[in-house]
């Protein structure tokens, strides 16, 4: 992106821009368990539920924290348009490595809408049961 907001010919709008460090932000606030910052980057304050396993992705984390595993989000890229970011990362607890692919809407407020969460593989990580 140049000092413009110019990627590859697109014009980035200002939301969209602020919104690419809400993405690094919130990997940084999962990774250290702020599950309140966290959801204070959803323009509803509340995280989406995680499809596929019927639990919201910070209570999955908390759950594998609690279970003394170490978590890290490694971010290989952030790009979008139209409202959209694609988060591309690779996802380390306890060792165990997957990678993912995630994709936010964004709101005018830089804030996010939703979050989709996708992986090419099943990860070695058992989700907790829904309540």
């Amino acid at each position: 992106m140049d000092r413009d907001g110019v990627r590859r010919g697109l014009r980035i709008d200002a939301a969209l821009t602020a919104a690419v460090d809400h993405v690094r932000l919130c990997y940084a606030y999962l990774d250290i368990g702020d599950l309140d910052g966290y959801a204070s980057l959803f323009e509803s304050g509340t995280p989406p539920t995680w499809s596929g396993s019927g639990a919201a992705v910070p209570e999955m984390l908390a759950w594998l924290l609690r279970s003394g595993s170490s978590v890290h989000h490694a971010v290989l890229d952030v790009f979008g348009s139209d409202r959209q970011l694609a988060a591309v990362y690779r996802l380390t607890i306890g060792g165990e490595t997957c990678d993912f692919v995630d994709i936010f809407r964004v709101s005018d407020h830089a804030l996010f809408l939703d979050r989709q969460c996708f992986t090419s593989s099943r990860t070695p990580w058992p989700p907790p049961s829904a309540r």
